[in-house]
């Protein structure tokens, strides 16, 4: 998956001839999207032949933060442009079977009241202003508890 040099995809070492991937991460197959970086570290100060295994994924806050960065600029977008129109439309009838319950907009308007405090009913004026959007964006925590 990670192309890495052998020495940082190696986690034991029985003597210089032998070696082997034997520790294994598990993890949901939703959240290998997430996953940036898969790497084992060596070290003394771990006083046993195993190496640890480390990840580097993405946060959760760091994709809500760019979810509500796109959504500033489809309210800024021109009328014509593919991607605003899309996300102005209002499909009518009925969804075929396996699609999702809720739309992207109404995720991202229920997200704008939770991170943000603003109601859906003020969310079309505020994203058009792009400093006072980006301000709002600053002021969200970058990690859950901090801020």
């Amino acid at each position: 998956m990670f192309k890495h040099k052998g020495a940082h995809q190696y986690t034991w070492y029985q003597d210089t001839l032998r070696r082997s991937m034997i520790d294994l991460v598990v993890m949901s197959s939703d959240l290998r999207p997430h996953v940036l970086d898969t790497r084992v570290k060596r070290g003394a100060e771990l006083s046993t032949d195993h190496h640890l295994v480390l990840w580097h994924i993405t946060s959760p806050f760091h994709i809500e933060r760019g979810q509500l960065r796109w959504l500033g600029n489809l309210f800024r977008m021109p009328p014509g442009r593919l991607p605003g129109e899309v996300f102005r439309a209002c499909p009518i009838g009925k969804r075929p079977r396996g699609r999702p319950r809720t739309r992207w907009r109404d995720y991202v308007s229920r997200l704008t009241w939770e991170r943000l405090g603003i109601p859906p009913e003020e969310l079309e004026e505020v994203p058009g202003k792009r400093e006072v959007w980006t301000s709002l964006l600053r002021l969200l925590p970058p990690q859950p508890g901090s801020g």
